[in-house]
């Protein structure tokens, strides 16, 4: 499958499906607007986590959406930018959040 290019502000992603065994999957890397690689994430949905059927359900063009989203908030956050400084690629999982995972704990 060929990626999807998203524009952020100052970066575009490219996106593209990745399925695992266990669940839908997306590969993203994240360029500058130069078309340097700032850095690749591995977005997963897992059963052992919330909402894994709802995420499972969702088409391609939806998960680049949320993994879209989730990039931006990443780079305001610079949470990103801090494993990438070390040349670390990321997974992050669509189902069960942080946040949702840490209410629920």
């Amino acid at each position: 499958m060929s990626a999807t290019k998203i524009d952020g502000n100052g970066y575009y992603i490219m996106a593209k499906r990745a399925d695992k065994e266990w669940g839908h999957a997306l590969e993203v890397d994240v360029f500058d607007l130069n078309d340097s690689l700032l850095g690749r994430i591995t977005f997963g949905c897992h059963p052992e986590f919330k909402d894994f059927e709802k995420y499972q359900s969702y088409n391609t063009e939806r998960l680049i959406e949320i993994a879209s989203k989730r990039v931006a908030q990443g780079l305001l956050s610079a949470k990103y930018q801090t494993a990438w400084a070390e040349g670390l690629t990321l997974l992050d999982r669509f189902n069960g959040t942080y946040e949702n995972v840490k209410k629920n704990m």
